[in-house]
């Protein structure tokens, strides 16, 4: 997957239902990325119950916060992973949908490559806690 947007993009979505109303959910995604051109790389990221925000690491358009910023602007390849996660009390017993996102925060910048060059596995796994 291709990133370019300059709009928020789910990167990947899971559905399921609590098994009891005051379970937690803990959110985790590790994400391999990378670029494929000269110059910036940089995204937010954040995790979306049912369209609603839950968390995020940065302001909405992704300004003040750098995922990643290789010093060498000029090699034209470069790959790593994040590790992003994250709670949520969601207090329901009915079917919920995360979704985790990103955007490219720049025009002038990369695209954002997923599973670049083959350095390794995306893993999304939402785990409910009970309380």
């Amino acid at each position: 997957q291709t990133i370019s947007s300059l709009s928020f993009v789910n990167v990947f979505t899971a559905s399921f239902t609590p098994t009891r109303a005051n379970s937690r959910m803990f959110l985790y995604c590790n994400l391999a990325y990378g670029k494929r051109g000269n110059g910036e790389l940089q995204f937010p990221h954040r995790f979306l119950r049912n369209g609603t925000l839950v968390t995020q690491n940065s302001t909405a358009n992704g300004a003040g916060f750098d995922v990643m910023r290789f010093p060498d602007t000029a090699n034209s390849a470069g790959h790593m992973h994040i590790l992003y996660q994250g709670m949520d009390e969601p207090n329901t017993t009915s079917a919920i949908t995360y979704a985790f996102q990103i955007l490219k925060v720049n025009a002038g910048y990369n695209d954002i490559s997923i599973n670049f060059n083959d350095c390794g596995s995306t893993s999304f796994i939402i785990d409910e806690v009970s309380l």
